[in-house]
Parts: C-alpha cells; structure tokens; sequence
C-alpha cells in the first residue's frame, strides 16, 4: 500500500511484502491499453491512478529491499513489460492482426483471464485462515476495499454492455465476499469459544471454593472435638480461638484468647 510504503521511506525498513503492487501495476497497464483501445477514458482513468500508486510501491521495494526481494521484483516486472511489449505490438496495431474485432476480443480476454487470477489470489488467505483457524491471515479492509470496487465496476459495464468489465469484477464481488463470510465465521467461532472457556474457568473456580469451604468446615468440626487452637482471620478481627467441646447436651464454648495481631478498623 502507498501508506506503507511511505512509511519504508522514513524507517528505511521493507515492512509488506511488494509482489503484489509489481503484478497489479503490470495488469493496470494492460486495462490502460484496453481502454485505449475501446477508446473508454473512465477506465483510462481508474486505471492511471492504479499505476501511479502502485508503480511508487515498486520504486520503493526495489530501493530498500533485501537482495531477494528485488531478484524477484526484477523478474516480475521484466516479464511483465515484455509481455506488455508484445501486447502493444500485436493487439493494439493493426501490424500483423488486421481485424480490429479479433485484436479487441483477444485482449478482452487477456484482460478478463489476468484480473480473475488476482482477484482470485485473495482466496488463498481464506483457504489459509481455514485450515488454521486463524482469521488474522484474512485482511477484512483488502477484501471489503476488493468487494467495493467490484460492484462499481462492474455496474459500470452493465451500464455499458461490456462483457470484458462484468466478468472479472462480478467474480470480484463474489470471491471478496466469500473471504469476508470465512473472516466473520471464524471471529464468532473464536468468540464462542472464548466465552465457553470464560464460563469453564467460573465453574471450576467456583467449585474450588466450594470444596474448600467444606475443607474448612470439616477442619473447624475437629477443631471442636479435639479443642485445638484455631487462627482466625477477618475484616474485623485477627487472633486465636480456643475452642472446646464440653457437653453434647450443651453449646460449645469458644474463648478469645486476647493475641489479636491487628487492631480493629
């Protein structure tokens, strides 16, 4: 994203991993020469804002980069401009095809192929989420930011009939939201389990004081039959108890013996 990268340009530490801006930048261009060749300037325009943001996120990975990032960043864009090279030539000029029909359905179709691969991508991070129940590894702003785009886009080619615009962000819309439903899913899986725990953890608490209320129950009845010294700690008080059993027919007597350790408050 342009905020991280921005922020690479300050610390000079590489925090995101680039390879995604580098093949977005090389499939934005590809639907800037679409646009050119439907002579359509709102994609044109969608478009060059992509390969501005995205063609600065690359700059950025190639300078502060470690050696292996920018081995692969090289590659990706390398490749990529290649094959735009070969794109321009072939489809966008009359030069060795001359059905200006077959050249736009060839790249309408290049368009549509590319853009479903990267909105498919995402869903990796979902199948990833699933298999370790872990819905951190989804990005809910990516997927919703995906989703958004999606239905404008693609209500813009309803608008115009364009088959090339509907398909790939129609698929858009449905993967995003896919992604979202698993993020939401495991969050409330996650929370029911937090609050099943929470409530075990009262219940074992509880039926620890209770066990030990009846330990100290039954230590205060052989207190009382064997007339043993009993420590007694309150709010109030804090001292020695002498306890002693005179007679089953009569009540116990209790004597406090004056070894009061803290003053009444």
């Amino acid at each position: 994203s342009v905020p991280g990268s921005w922020r690479t340009r300050k610390t000079g530490v590489l925090a995101q991993d680039p390879t995604p801006s580098v093949t977005t930048l090389i499939n934005t261009i590809l639907w800037v020469i679409y646009a050119a060749m439907t002579r359509d300037p709102w994609v044109y325009v969608g478009n060059l804002f992509g390969v501005i943001c995205n063609s600065f996120n690359t700059a950025v990975a190639l300078r502060y980069g470690k050696e292996e990032i920018r081995t692969r960043i090289d590659l990706i864009f390398c490749g990529g401009l290649t094959f735009l090279s070969v794109v321009i030539m072939v489809l966008a000029s009359p030069t060795f095809i001359e059905d200006e029909d077959l050249r736009l359905s060839i790249m309408s179709g290049l368009c549509i192929g590319i853009c479903m691969i990267m909105f498919a991508s995402p869903l990796f991070q979902g199948l990833e989420a699933l298999r370790y129940n872990d819905s951190s590894r989804i990005n809910f702003a990516l997927s919703l930011a995906q989703m958004g785009n999606g239905f404008m886009w693609t209500s813009y080619g309803l608008s115009k009939g364009d088959v090339t615009l509907i398909l790939p962000n129609g698929s858009a819309i449905v993967l995003a939201g896919l992604n979202l439903l698993i993020k939401i899913l495991l969050v409330l899986r996650h929370n029911k389990k937090s609050i099943h725990s929470t409530t075990k953890h009262a219940a074992a608490e509880a039926a620890s004081w209770a066990s030990k209320s009846s330990l100290s129950h039954v230590l205060l009845v052989d207190a009382i039959a064997n007339g043993t010294p009993v420590h007694l700690r309150s709010l109030w008080f804090n001292g020695m108890l002498h306890v002693e059993q005179k007679d089953d027919s009569q009540t116990s007597d209790i004597d406090l013996e004056e070894q009061q350790q803290q003053q009444q408050q």
